[in-house]
């Protein structure tokens, strides 16, 4: 790991431009854009991207997590036996995105890739902070936000014909990203919006 070419501050940031690739998860996105992992979200290395998901400015993950995750994301390079990928790899549906995002729309609707506006402004709307409270999330509000997306989609879907994939892993993988919400903004039981 080359750690000169790597932010040690959340103080450096800029979008991806032409060049750069990005992952459907806003964490990845948001540790490239920051430069903590590679700024191109190319060639990131197993130590990469473990030490950007441990630090404790970061994520904190547990090191055994974080392994976990960057063996799941190796997986996600079509070369054998590869040792690094790049965050466009892991932007397959069912890997690491899914129907029911809170942030992107579902595969069988529109692009389950890139940030929906009309999707998260559905979400906030379920935060304490979209209906003009206080600017905090509670569990309670996140369970709710999460489960009306379910119903969201299952109804979108419906009206077209097509079929929602939501099933155990994609609930586990869902519910698990809210409890890491929680884990890295939350404090109390609330994230401040």
């Amino acid at each position: 790991m080359d750690e000169a070419k790597l932010g040690r501050t959340w103080a450096l940031w800029s979008p991806p431009g032409r060049d750069e690739v990005r992952s459907p998860c806003p964490a990845l996105n948001t540790l490239a854009n920051h430069s903590i992992i590679p700024f191109d979200g190319r060639s990131i290395s197993r130590e990469a991207i473990i030490h950007a998901l441990t630090r404790p400015d970061t994520f904190h993950l547990s090191p055994k997590m974080a392994t976990l995750f960057a063996a799941g994301a190796l997986k996600a390079n079509p070369a054998p036996n590869a040792t690094t990928f790049d965050l466009d790899m892991v932007d397959k549906h069912g890997f690491i995105e899914h129907d029911v995002s809170l942030s992107r729309d579902d595969i069988a609707l529109s692009s389950n890739s890139t940030f929906s506006h009309d999707r998260f402004r559905e979400t906030y709307g379920f935060w304490a902070g979209g209906r003009g409270e206080e600017a905090v999330v509670t569990y309670d509000e996140a369970s709710k936000a999460r489960y009306a997306r379910v119903i969201q989609s299952q109804k979108r879907h419906v009206e077209v014909g097509k079929k929602v994939v939501y099933g155990i892993k994609e609930a586990i993988l869902s519910y698990g990203e809210s409890a890491l919400f929680f884990n890295v903004l939350g404090k109390d039981g609330k994230v401040q919006l």
